[in-house]
């Protein structure tokens, strides 16, 4: 639970500026997971200040249909190692509506439209430097009002039980603004060699 597999928006670009083109994407996707275990947020689920109680976006085409009125061709980077989750993606996508074209990246590139990317989740809730508008470390570029005061005031309350309810907020406007739509823990496997051991014939 330490990472999750998301899909960035830019919000400076013009098709995706609209929370509605954001939310009528994440509609269009059937299966979030990929065959891996679902995530919901950017905070670790065994973190104090976790909430599952956030927006999500079970597939509703007819819903994409209401939110995305125009068709909009959009291009979907991804590192090497996601490429087979991001053709699943474009597979999804692509239809009279959405048109999605891939391009891998061997780092977060400066200009994106969409990203399919790998966050690593930090240990303390507090995402500030990722996504708060005045942070050239914002992933998506956002710009929310709200979002920048929950983490603002989320780094410098002392009390958790006010820094839980300022988070909890957070992850709820995260899933309704969606400047990433969060997707799946990725597996992971720990790998050793033992030590072999010779034994010395003399």
């Amino acid at each position: 639970y330490n990472h999750v597999v998301m899909l960035v928006f830019n919000q400076t670009d013009p098709n995706l500026k609209e929370k509605s083109t954001r939310q009528g994407i994440a509609y269009a996707l059937s299966d979030k997971t990929f065959g891996e275990t679902e995530a919901l947020t950017t905070i670790n689920p065994n973190s104090w200040a976790y909430s599952p109680l956030v927006k999500t976006y079970p597939f509703n085409i007819q819903r994409t249909r209401e939110l995305i009125t125009s068709p909009v061709t959009l291009e979907l980077a991804t590192s090497p190692e996601l490429l087979p989750v991001a053709e699943k993606i474009k597979s999804e996508l692509d239809s009279d509506l959405i048109k999605i074209n891939t391009k891998v990246v061997t780092s977060t590139p400066d200009q994106f439209q969409l990203l399919l990317t790998t966050y690593s989740i930090p240990t303390d809730p507090d995402q500030y430097r990722d996504w708060h508008s005045t942070q050239a470390t914002n992933i998506g570029k956002g710009a929310d009002e709200k979002i920048d005061k929950l983490l603002e005031d989320g780094r410098v309350t002392l009390d958790q039980k006010e820094r839980k309810r300022i988070y909890i907020d957070f992850q709820k406007s995260f899933s309704e603004e969606l400047p990433a739509l969060v997707l799946y823990f990725p597996s992971t496997s720990d790998v050793s060699r033992k030590e072999a051991n010779f034994e010395i014939f003399k």
